[in-house]
């Protein structure tokens, strides 16, 4: 479901006539404010960005609940090759595009190759035609392939929100790909981690270029290490992906080192980032035939504050 704009197209293919077409969409705003609307048509399936105009204003007022109707005209150049392409149309709130975005639905259009005319004996300047044809035919196929292999460079694209990257990635003549989510301690959840080429890298005009997008840091949740001798509570937590922190007497004695642990900051069972410290406070336990294990680092006796 759309969260700010419904974005009906008048039919999902679009037929050409003469290489140009219209497609028209119907856009209903049914967010809860007066906004300035922009409309952008987005090419997808190797359709090329300079095939498609948007017809003016591309930008509106819109109150809501009102509908307006957008049209994007497609112009396709001599010596395209035939097959299935496709675009769509995207608005956005211009005061707050990270947030009120919609992406319409995707409309296909069909290339194809013009029909061969009948032979009626042997017309000559059919090889003429033929000639002619050819010649454009090679020249925009050769122009086609050299906008679509112009080396660009993909744009910094590290801690955008998704939508502003699309539209940096439009800007270069790239097209955005896949969202895919992955963890990630350094960047905010719902932000761009990097851009698959990264950032940097010169691609063919017209590449795809998709998107990893941090889903925050990994969490683990806290080992029950309770009633456990120290050495152990330490291994555990530490084989668990977190760091031992400080460990506390909280101002008791014990004859030898028979510490256990009597609980954790923080809590058992607290879902806390990777590589996050955890400390212990020590009771002193029984020796019950255990082996004394000696302790190598230091156990703070009598904090100044022990309920951390």
């Amino acid at each position: 479901m759309p969260n700010y704009y419904e974005i009906t197209p008048t039919d999902d293919r679009l037929t050409l006539t003469g290489g140009k077409g219209e497609a028209s969409f119907g856009v209903r705003y049914v967010g809860g404010r007066s906004v300035e609307a922009r409309a952008r048509a987005v090419p997808l399936e190797g359709t090329l960005p300079t095939w498609l105009r948007l017809e003016s204003p591309d930008q509106r007022a819109m109150q809501p609940g009102q509908t307006q109707t957008f049209r994007v005209h497609v112009t396709i150049p001599p010596g395209t090759l035939p097959g299935r392409y496709g675009m769509r149309l995207d608005l956005m709130s211009v005061d707050n595009t990270d947030e009120e975005y919609d992406q319409g639905p995707m409309i296909t259009f069909e290339v194809t190759e013009p029909a061969p005319a009948a032979a009626a004996g042997f017309p000559w300047w059919v090889i003429i035609v033929l000639a002619l044809v050819l010649t454009v035919g090679v020249g925009g196929l050769t122009w086609w392939m050299n906008s679509r292999d112009k080396p660009v460079e993909v744009p910094p694209l590290k801690d955008l929100m998704p939508a502003q990257a699309i539209l940096d990635l439009e800007a270069a003549g790239l097209r955005a790909g896949a969202q895919t989510p992955e963890h990630d301690g350094e960047i905010t959840a719902g932000r761009v981690i990097r851009g698959e080429p990264e950032s940097g890298v010169r691609v063919s005009a017209g590449s795809q270029v998709d998107l990893i997008v941090s889903s925050g840091p990994q969490l683990i949740r806290i080992p029950d290490v309770e009633n456990q001798r120290i050495a152990a509570a330490r291994q555990a937590i530490r084989e668990a992906g977190l760091e031992v922190g400080m460990a506390f007497a909280q101002g008791r004695t014990c004859l030898g080192p028979f510490w256990d642990v009597e609980r954790t900051h923080p809590a058992t069972g607290t879902p806390v980032p990777i590589g996050s410290e955890v400390d212990l406070y020590l009771k002193c336990g029984r020796p019950g035939g255990i082996t004394p294990i000696p302790l190598r680092d230091p156990i703070i006796i009598n904090p100044a504050n022990p309920q951390r």
